[in-house]
């Protein structure tokens, strides 16, 4: 017999070596459980984060291929009117240096004429189309606005090019910018849907100067928001 309490191991105790192993065993068990639980953690935080950058990147890579993705509607409705996009196919043939165009109705904005077109052309020189009148070093793109003629509407986005483009002079608007194609089509989406909800007027028979600076502001800001370095970063 062992004089060692049993409470207590000890070598001469005819149960410790059994013990001993179960002890052991028990030990090796927790510190498995211990080292995989923490693992885990460690792997479910990695995931999270790894998470958290594809999400921020994806985000990132949306927002910076804004105003490339052709996602927009070709109708626009708003409290001044509606804004149709002309089908590319309309003007392709006529106007090679066109972008994008839009035919705006918006009777708020003149009493004895409601239709204006907005559109966007490359400065570039294009096979087919006459050299174009730059004013703005550097730049590369140009946003108009004009009144459509009403004596010769109402004008819809399928006839308005049919017999070329019947508008009243002077042209309301006409900014030059340095930008993308596909830039200068999402500028021209985001000024339509403006004017018809009255944040741009078309109209520049009233106030020439004022209104003509607030498009330029508008529109340079615009582009400066897109071109900024930090734009759709995450914060």
């Amino acid at each position: 017999m062992s004089s060692c309490p049993p409470a207590h191991f000890c070598p001469a105790h005819p149960d410790a070596p059994g013990l001993l192993l179960l002890a052991a065993v028990a030990v090796l068990a927790i510190l498995l459980i211990v080292t995989a639980a923490a693992a885990l953690i460690c792997t479910t935080a990695e995931a999270g984060r790894l998470i958290t950058r594809r999400i921020a990147r994806a985000r990132h890579t949306k927002e910076r291929h804004a105003m490339t993705t052709p996602t927009d509607p070709d109708e626009l409705t708003g409290s001044f009117g509606t804004a149709r996009r002309i089908p590319r196919d309309a003007y392709r043939g006529t106007s090679p240096a066109a972008l994008d165009g839009w035919v705006i109705t918006a009777p708020g904005w003149h009493p004895l004429w409601s239709q204006y077109h907005l559109g966007v052309v490359t400065l570039a020189d294009v096979p087919g189309a006459p050299p174009a009148n730059i004013t703005r070093p550097g730049a590369t793109h140009e946003l108009n606005v004009v009144a459509l003629n009403p004596d010769h509407g109402p004008h819809t986005p399928t006839t308005i090019l049919a017999n070329g483009l019947r508008y009243l002079t002077p042209v309301n608007i006409a900014e030059q910018f340095t930008t993308t194609d596909d830039q200068a089509r999402q500028l021209a989406y985001l000024c339509a849907r403006a004017v018809i909800h009255g944040v741009l007027n078309p109209e520049s028979a009233d106030a020439p100067e004022r209104i003509r600076a607030a498009w330029h502001s508008t529109i340079h800001q615009t582009l400066q928001h897109d071109h900024a370095p930090h734009h759709g970063r995450p914060n």
